[in-house]
């Protein structure tokens, strides 16, 4: 089997395995692939007890103008419970599918969430796909506020206007522009490196393509 073809049928297993456990979350390679830099939905791990479905804690707005850059700046570092959680996230992520290996070199960057201890985190990460020497770059987009007992939480499903509207608007400002800019020129560099995972993930196109209208 040639590695277009493993990693088609590893990304279709991975696709449908999980379409009905999708949380809020971007995944920027297959954006990319498919031609854009808007969010879309990755799959959840079997198993990881911070993550919740549906809100979890009272939502109290924050009191100031989270869609301003000035006010909700991009955080390298800041906050180590969202770090912790997030890396979490992505090693069971790894351990869940079949077609990666692990995700290398995470890094958390934060803006806050609409509502008080609810965070946006973008995590840089490097994705080792399996039969690949060659990692790609990539960035997550996730979701996190803290329930009622002040644990933090991965938000499954956070289909809530104030949240999404949010979003929009930092993908908007020039220092989340800067960090997903540099995340695409990484991807783009890794491709150009590796002819044969070039073929391979330019060959997810068509299939994500098709699995978005099912």
């Amino acid at each position: 089997m040639s590695g277009s073809e493993r990693i088609r049928d590893c990304f279709c297993e991975f696709w449908m395995t999980h379409k009905k456990r999708m949380f809020f979350v971007g995944f920027f390679i297959i954006a990319l692939i498919a031609g854009g830099q808007s969010l879309t939905n990755e799959k959840m791990p079997e198993e990881t007890s911070e993550i919740q479905s549906g809100a979890v804690n009272p939502h109290i707005l924050r009191d100031v103008q989270l869609a301003e850059e000035t006010e909700n700046p991009l955080l390298h570092k800041e906050y180590p419970e969202v770090a912790e959680v997030v890396e979490e996230y992505y090693r069971e992520l790894a351990k869940d599918g079949k077609a990666v290996e692990r995700y290398d070199n995470v890094d958390i960057y934060t803006k806050l969430g609409p509502y008080e201890d609810s965070y946006i985190a973008f995590a840089y990460y490097e994705m080792q796909i399996k039969g690949f020497d060659t990692k790609i770059p990539g960035l997550g987009t996730l979701y996190l506020e803290k329930d009622k007992n002040g644990n933090l939480s991965l938000i499954r499903r956070a289909q809530d206007e104030n949240v999404n509207a949010l979003v929009k608007e930092l993908m908007l400002h020039e220092d989340v522009k800067k960090l997903t800019g540099f995340v695409k020129k990484g991807y783009e560099k890794a491709l150009e490196e590796d002819d044969a995972l070039q073929e391979a993930v330019y060959s997810l196109r068509t299939v994500y393509e098709a699995l978005l209208i099912r």
